[in-house]
């Protein structure tokens, strides 16, 4: 699932426990070359709109609202949304309402895109997506929701897999496969080394070993460990 982040124009109405605003603009380049189409959300508010959630920073375990209303219109996607009663949910209201919680996430996954070419960069124009969620953040680039992160990998993952059939590796691309040598090398050194024995096992039964409370198992590491092997490859 990826994320993507838009300053988010919000209306809090404190007595209702209810907010309102766009978490997503038509037509615009992001930093990462992506363009929401006009389209790419009806679909999922049509077929998926009951299912999609609002989070708290994201976190899947603090659930805060569902949508009372929720479509595409000319300007782009838009959400007036309950907020729980719940103490985040009610940190939250708060929050947005002092105007110190004024970006918007939202997690998706694409269904249908292009590419096209504009001033000498490659463009994602996304066409169709399959919303999950809309979180409320307090930074686009904050390392601890890995917006950036999580965006930019799948975006070298896919640059990887056009190098294996075949792409040319042009400048750029090197550059590309460079910068994300780097990203990979730093968001390692913030994470804990990876004891192997901190590994959970899997019982006879299929289920997961619990590890002991005193290990940490950072799967991030793994990944990105992962990555970062494939990508000297091309270097």
């Amino acid at each position: 699932m990826e994320k993507k982040v838009f300053p988010f124009e919000c209306k809090v109405d404190m007595d209702k426990n209810t907010f309102e605003g766009y978490f997503s603009i038509k037509g615009n380049i992001d930093a990462g070359n992506d363009r929401v189409m006009g389209g790419a959300f009806t679909k999922t508010f049509q077929e998926n709109r009951k299912r999609i959630k609002g989070l708290y920073m994201h976190d899947i375990k603090k659930p805060f609202s569902k949508p009372i209303e929720i479509y595409e219109d000319s300007k782009g996607a838009y959400v007036k949304g309950s907020i729980s009663l719940c103490s985040w949910g009610q940190d939250l209201k708060i929050l947005m309402s002092d105007g110190i919680v004024d970006e918007m996430s939202f997690g998706y996954d694409t269904i249908k895109y292009d590419n096209s070419k504009e001033n000498g960069e490659i463009i994602r124009n996304l066409r169709e997506l399959k919303v999950w969620e809309y979180s409320p953040v307090t930074w686009g680039m904050n390392s601890d929701t890995n917006i950036t992160n999580v965006k930019e990998l799948d975006r070298f993952n896919n640059l990887i897999d056009e190098l294996k059939l075949g792409r040319s590796i042009s400048n750029r691309n090197k550059n590309s496969i460079q910068e994300a040598i780097n990203a990979l090398m730093a968001l390692l050194e913030e994470n804990e080394p990876l004891d192997p024995d901190d590994i959970p096992e899997m019982e006879s039964d299929g289920n997961t070993q619990e590890p002991e409370k005193s290990q940490k198992i950072n799967i991030d590491s793994i990944i990105f460990q992962s990555i970062l092997s494939e990508a000297k490859k091309y270097i």
